[in-house]
C-alpha cells in the first residue's frame, strides 16, 4: 500500500537547490531560539501550520533542522494515527469519497506527531486530489517538495562524511522512495550515520545513501544504537 501511494511522489518533478547546505547546530539553535530572528520557531510552525505559502527556502530549512528545539519533537514515538491510516486501505482498493476524508482526517492527525513526514503530506496530496480540490492538492505537494528538497540537499550521502540529514528514520525512506528507489536494509556504520541499501542501482549508479540520525537520539543518547565487538551492525526494522 505505501508503494502504491508513494508512487503520486514519483509523476512529480524534485525541487533541488544548486548546493549542498548541511545544518550546523549552533547557527540553527541561534536562529530558532533567539526571539528577533525571522526564523523564530514558534512564528515559523504557526505559519507552516497555517499553510503560508510564502515561506522560501530558507524558512523550510530552519524549521525543519529547528524542529528539534521543539518540546514536540518524540521521534522515537509511536503515532497512532499511522495505524488508523492503514484501516482506509484495508479492501486494497482506491478509497471512495468517504474514505478519502478519513485519509484526510488520520493524515493531518499524524501531522501533529510528525509535522514534516513527506509520506504524510504526500496522503494528503493525494487524498485532495482525488476529492478535486486542486487548492489545498498544491499546497500539501509545495510542503512535501520543499522538505525533501531541505533533506536532499543536507549532503550528498555518497560517503559518511557527508551524509543527508533526517529528524525521522521514515523520512530517509521517503526520500528515497520518492526517487524510485526500493530499500532493501540498513545498517548503522557510525553511532549517528546509517547506510540505507538500494535494491538496484538508481540514476547516479548508486547502491545505497548514508543519512545522519544523530538529532533522533539527542535527548535519549543511550537508546542510540552502536556497532557490534563483531564488527557487524545492528539492522533498524522500518515501516
Amino acid at each position: 500500500m505505501r508503494k502504491v501511494i508513494l508512487t503520486l511522489l514519483l509523476m512529480m518533478p524534485m525541487l533541488c537547490s544548486a548546493q549542498l547546505r548541511v545544518p550546523e547546530e549552533e547557527d540553527i539553535r541561534d536562529k530558532v531560539l533567539r526571539k528577533d530572528s525571522p526564523y523564530h520557531l514558534s512564528s515559523q510552525l504557526q505559519r507552516y501550520y497555517n499553510n503560508d505559502t510564502t515561506l522560501t527556502e530558507d524558512d523550510y530549512f530552519y524549521l525543519y533542522y529547528g524542529y528539534i528545539y521543539s518540546p514536540e519533537y518524540k521521534p522515537l514515538r509511536n503515532i497512532p494515527a499511522n495505524d488508523k491510516i492503514l484501516t482506509v486501505f484495508l479492501g486494497g482498493e482506491e478509497p471512495d469519497a468517504e474514505g478519502m476524508e478519513k485519509l484526510i482526517e488520520f493524515a493531518h492527525e499524524a501531522l501533529y506527531s510528525d509535522p514534516f513526514s513527506p509520506q504524510n503530506l504526500n496522503y494528503l496530496v493525494y487524498a485532495y486530489g482525488s476529492l478535486g480540490d486542486t487548492i489545498n492538492e498544491r499546497i500539501y505537494y509545495d510542503k512535501m517538495q520543499a522538505i525533501l528538497s531541505v533533506i536532499d540537499n543536507s549532503g550528498t550521502g555518497k560517503s559518511a562524511s557527508s551524509p543527508k540529514h533526517i529528524l525521522w528514520f521514515s523520512h530517509a525512506t521517503d526520500l528515497l522512495t520518492s526517487r524510485g528507489s526500493e530499500i532493501t536494509d540498513r545498517q548503522v556504520v557510525r553511532k549517528d550515520v546509517e547506510y540505507v541499501y538500494l535494491k538496484e542501482r538508481d540514476a547516479d549508479k548508486q547502491r545505497g545513501y548514508y543519512f545522519n540520525f544523530g538529532r533522533i537520539y539527542q535527548d535519549a543518547p543511550e537508546e542510540a544504537p552502536e556497532k557490534k565487538r563483531t564488527w557487524e551492525f545492528n539492522n533498524f526494522k522500518m515501516q
